[in-house]
């Protein structure tokens, strides 16, 4: 309903995906994976190729927070040489920012992404879903959308809004790795009645499915290389993501379930 832009992103330029790469928060995550597999590295020697790889991405974001700060510029008053001085202690902490920037966001998430604590919401098994109602209560669809995305939040889960171009309308997110969305149709047939159709399916993102296939391919050429405690390490990792995913989803199905029901 929400996305119904009529084109494609034609308002602004779309951001260069090699530069925003080290301003998005999943880069942060990766530089502690990369540790825990250099660290491997010690049970199954191919592991170690982790290693460079950790410390391009430490010093990536830290080398494009300083060149970024070319663009500021710092007048001052001041006597040339304490001037000098003062903007490179700004330009020092304006490149901190930017470091630290992505790194609170990753936090906030850490945190805030959390499954609804009340008693009344179930983990459902993770499949779509949809319902279709006949309601004589004319209500705006954006009212009606609202009133869904306020009672997904008064079961205490995050809740984001789709974009102009999104295929979907609302999404709730019960952890860092699986998630929920839905997306509301509504027909009007006159004199205040009103067709609406709800549909709502569980996602992850590319970062888990990524994270999944890596830690499950490196399991297997690690247990097929003879390095056993590797393999089952990494295997771990993979099978808990992957369930952890499950569990993530299971629970904004849930929620979104209780939510659409409670709007009958």
């Amino acid at each position: 309903m929400w996305g119904a832009a009529p084109f494609q992103r034609l308002y602004q330029p779309a951001p260069r995906t090699l530069y925003s790469l080290s301003l998005m928060p999943e880069w942060y995550l990766a530089i502690p994976i990369l540790a825990a597999l250099s660290a491997l590295g010690m049970l199954w020697r191919p592991l170690l190729f982790a290693a460079p790889l950790m410390a391009f991405a430490t010093i990536a974001p830290v080398a494009q927070g300083w060149l970024s700060t070319r663009c500021v510029s710092f007048p001052s008053a001041l006597p040339r040489p304490v001037a000098w001085l003062r903007r490179l202690v700004l330009r020092m902490l304006t490149a901190l920012l930017h470091v630290v920037h992505p790194v609170a966001r990753l936090c906030g998430r850490l945190q805030g992404d959390s499954c609804p604590r009340q008693r009344q919401v179930r983990p459902r098994f993770p499949m779509p879903g949809s319902v279709a109602r006949w309601t004589e209560r004319g209500d705006a669809p954006d009212a009606r959308l609202r009133h869904v995305e306020q009672t997904l939040r008064g079961h205490g889960v995050p809740v984001r809004r789709g974009g102009d171009w999104d295929q979907w309308d609302l999404e709730v997110t019960c952890g860092t790795l699986g998630a929920a969305r839905l997306i509301m149709a509504v027909e009007d047939h006159g004199s205040g009645n009103q067709f609406v159709r709800v549909r709502w399916w569980p996602t992850v993102s590319a970062t888990t499915l990524v994270l999944a296939a890596t830690t499950a391919s490196l399991s297997l050429a690690a247990g097929f290389d003879g390095g056993r405690s590797a393999a089952a390490i990494l295997g771990i990792a993979a099978a808990w993501v992957m369930v952890r995913a499950c569990w993530q989803c299971s629970a904004a199905v849930g929620v979104i379930e209780l939510a659409v029901s409670d709007q009958e």
